[in-house]
């Protein structure tokens, strides 16, 4: 959970409010795609 963390405050503007690393429960992560990629 840390280095998602550490990920989430690099890139993302709010990383309280996570668009492009979301927890998938029973999961893991999932990386979205950035707009007009």
């Amino acid at each position: 959970h840390l280095y998602i963390r550490y990920l989430r405050d690099k890139l993302e503007d709010d990383h309280t409010d996570p668009k492009l690393i979301i927890s998938e429960w029973g999961i893991g992560y999932r990386l979205e795609a950035l707009p007009g990629a």
